[in-house]
């Protein structure tokens, strides 16, 4: 087994799960009128919109709701799985 591969399997984890939950906070936080005024959720705009802008490219809005960012996420999640999976595959 070689340290490498599990520290990069524990760092692409940790990048992943950073990634869907900054993913999920925007979407909960764009409910609140007041969350465009606030330093956290303009934080987490300008992390998730290089995400969100492909997404939203080629995913039609649902009746007006914007549902890019759980596509996001859940692309996120299966990334850190494959991720995990590959890495963990040379371990062996």
């Amino acid at each position: 087994m070689s340290a490498g591969s599990g520290f990069l399997a524990e760092f692409a984890t940790l990048m992943g799960s950073a990634a869907v939950f900054a993913l999920v906070a925007r979407q909960a936080l764009s409910f609140r009128k007041w969350s465009s005024q606030t330093s956290l959720f303009r934080g987490l705009e300008t992390l998730t919109e290089p995400w969100l802008v492909p997404v939203r490219r080629h995913l039609p809005r649902l009746r007006g709701i914007d549902l890019s960012p759980w596509v996001a996420a859940a692309m996120a999640a299966g990334l850190t799985v494959v991720l995990r999976v590959l890495l963990s595959r040379g371990s062996s």
